[in-house]
């Protein structure tokens, strides 16, 4: 996880710096494995990317045209060259970060029905159809069926796939390089190989 901070803190000031025409989405489900992200963050993202000078906005992420439409403004704003964009998008946890934990061993049994039935953006656009009046509630229910169908007849056919073999390791890998001793030569290059190591 430390990795990941850096490589967005880098992130973050090089785009300000440069101005470049980056959209920096960060998914914010509240959670940092099993530990609240109140535990992890103080204050605000967005206040900290506008610091920094980048446009930022706090996004509703479990509301489909909502992310839909800060993700116009935002696009828009890159692509008339002022500059990057960071959108925090607020989620819930739906899931389990991974098979290695269980969600109902940090959290509440109130919070999660409250997260499963608030949070989950298929859900909830499903509900805006019908409130729009462009689905009916039959509709929604047809198509889960339809998807569920495929989805079992897909995984049929994975499943009757032979299993690769060990052969198959390097395929699709588009360059290994090959290990070289690279040996500092004359004075100079001895000076300079000497020079590194004491900085570090």
């Amino acid at each position: 996880m430390e990795w990941q901070r850096t490589i967005f803190h880098v992130l973050l000031r090089q785009a300000s710096i440069y101005q470049l025409p980056v959209l920096i989405v960060v998914e914010d489900n509240a959670w940092a494995i099993t530990t609240p992200s109140t535990k992890q963050w103080a204050g605000s993202l967005v206040d900290m990317a506008k610091a920094s000078a980048i446009y930022a906005e706090e996004v509703d992420g479990a509301d489909v045209m909502a992310t839909y439409e800060a993700s116009t403004r935002m696009v828009a704003h890159i692509r008339s060259g002022q500059g990057p964009a960071l959108m925090h998008l607020r989620l819930g946890l739906l899931d389990p970060h991974s098979s290695s934990t269980d969600i109902k061993s940090y959290r509440t049994k109130e919070e999660i029905a409250l997260t499963a039935a608030t949070k989950d953006p298929v859900k909830n656009f499903g509900r805006w159809l019908v409130a729009q009046g462009y689905l009916q509630e039959q509709d929604i229910d047809r198509t889960r069926r339809e998807i569920r169908t495929q989805l079992e007849q897909i995984e049929r056919e994975v499943i009757k796939e032979p299993e690769p073999l060990a052969d198959r390791v390097m395929h699709h890998v588009l360059y290994v390089p090959q290990w070289r001793e690279n040996t500092p030569r004359g004075r100079n290059g001895q000076r300079r190989c000497l020079a590194r190591s004491m900085r570090l």
